[in-house]
């Protein structure tokens, strides 16, 4: 299933009571909206990402967005017609629109939601009232909590109906697009959202929403690769090319450092692995540069922050010396951290075939925000 996604980012958030748009305040480092657009780069069913805006905020948000992977649309007045901007500008059937100011929507929820639409043309999320819910007009109204549903974003709809829907209300005010859709369709399908995705109006809940994604983040990964050697004329190790007399027998450039890190920060985020990735069954992959797949890797996992590198070169041949601390400031630089962050050891294999063989382990510990 093909699926346009429609992040609506160009809300004024003006009960946030702070000079800056709360969609692109920093949450724990990353702005607000960048969570929502990472998280949806790596959903499969998602084909493209379209972030609405206000169009001042156009230079300021290009600086921040992955080459080419987002279109940006200017918004409009009313929270409904910078929707309608997005599905105008959406090539798939369905569009799953969202508010930035949500940072903390489940991937899992959303596969939950994408199942509902093979009978549906509109999926949302919601949760449960817990509290007595009283309604204050006229005197206050005790309503029964069982029948009130709290709904979320994102919601996915048939993209056809979605538009036609917002039309036909396009004089009223609307707080959510299902409210439009139900105006005028009947086909739907509410699953169980998270309490954890809530959104963010106040600064009392940046405050907890920071809190959550703070402490629930942390995770721990290990990466391990290792290649033979032959006779020749340098390798490459952490992005560093090492005058020697030898190469690395590889199918890609052979930076065996790179792998074992790729590998680690793999494992931290549940992802598949080196090989599943980038298959040596592939021509494309051939002499395919390390650092290039580091790269692609670091965008695909979604939003993270490395706090500690810890890799182990084991080799006799050549002798490192101060090429690690080249290495060290190389995966530094590649990572976006400091280097003391960072440590690169060598060992020797105590003669163990060390000459014809190159291993490399590495631990990493990094915040994941997906």
């Amino acid at each position: 299933m093909d699926i346009s996604a429609v992040i609506l980012a160009s809300g004024k958030g003006r009960r946030m009571k702070i000079e800056s748009k709360k969609q692109f305040i920093n949450l724990n480092g990353v702005p607000v909206f960048m969570y929502s657009v990472n998280k949806f780069l790596t959903i499969p069913e998602i084909k493209e990402v379209i972030l609405v805006i206000n169009e001042e905020d156009r230079k300021a948000i290009e600086k921040l967005l992955p080459g080419g992977k987002v279109r940006i649309v200017t918004g409009g007045e009313r929270r409904q017609d910078s929707s309608l901007n997005g599905i105008k500008a959406a090539r798939y059937d369905y569009v799953a629109i969202h508010d930035a100011a949500r940072p903390n929507f489940k991937i899992a929820t959303f596969k939950k939601m994408i199942e509902g639409l093979k009978n549906n043309d509109c999926v949302v999320p919601y949760v449960d009232a817990k509290d007595t819910v009283r309604y204050d007009k006229d005197g206050l109204k005790t309503l029964n909590r069982s029948n009130v549903k709290l709904i979320q974003t994102p919601q996915i709809f048939k993209r056809d109906k979605i538009a036609k829907a917002l039309e036909m209300i396009a004089r009223e005010n609307i707080t959510d697009d299902m409210e439009a859709y139900l105006k005028s369709y009947d086909n739907y399908k509410l699953v169980n959202g998270d309490r954890e995705n809530i959104k963010i109006t106040t600064m009392d809940d940046f405050t907890f929403i920071s809190s959550i994604m703070k402490t629930d983040s942390l995770r721990t990964g290990f990466g391990y690769d290792s290649h033979y050697l032959k006779e020749g004329n340098g390798i490459i190790l952490g992005g560093i090319n090492i005058d020697c007399k030898y190469s690395v027998i590889a199918h890609s450039d052979g930076d065996v450092v790179l792998h074992s890190l790729i590998d680690a920060l793999l494992g931290a985020t549940g992802s598949p692995d080196i090989g599943d990735l980038f298959p040596d069954t592939e021509d494309w992959t051939i002499n395919i540069s390390s650092v290039e797949m580091l790269n692609k890797v670091t965008k695909q996992i979604g939003i993270f922050k490395v706090k500690n590198v810890d890799i182990t070169i084991i080799l006799d041949r050549p002798k490192l010396n101060e090429n690690k601390i080249k290495i060290k400031s190389n995966i530094a630089k590649y990572l976006g951290i400091e280097s003391d962050r960072v440590s690169v050891k060598a060992k020797t294999a105590e003669g163990r075939n060390s000459e014809k063989k190159i291993e490399v382990y590495t631990q990493v510990l990094i915040n994941y925000y997906n």
